[in-house]
């Protein structure tokens, strides 16, 4: 990555070279923190198949929540969840 240029600098090109070292191994902790993240999150998911028919509940946007909200008086007491549909 870091190439010598026509420079006679040596404390410049250390420390470019140790740069890119610290990016290296922190693009490599961050993959690894993404892999081990996913890893996790999907450890409780699960395949759901929906057949026709069959009632679920929907979970409602944050727009349609926050314009249900504004009308009513207690807002804890509006459901995240609409249905079942």
């Amino acid at each position: 990555w870091v190439q010598r240029s026509g420079g006679n600098c040596p404390i410049a090109y250390r420390v470019a070279r140790e740069k890119h070292e610290l990016l290296d191994k922190a693009r490599d902790t961050l993959t690894k923190a993404q892999h081990r993240m996913k890893k996790y999150a999907e450890k409780g998911r699960r395949d759901v198949d929906y057949t026709v028919g069959e009632q679920v509940l929907l979970k409602l946007t944050s727009q349609i929540w926050k314009k249900i909200s504004s009308k009513a008086v207690h807002r804890g007491l509006i459901p995240k969840y609409g249905g079942p549909f």
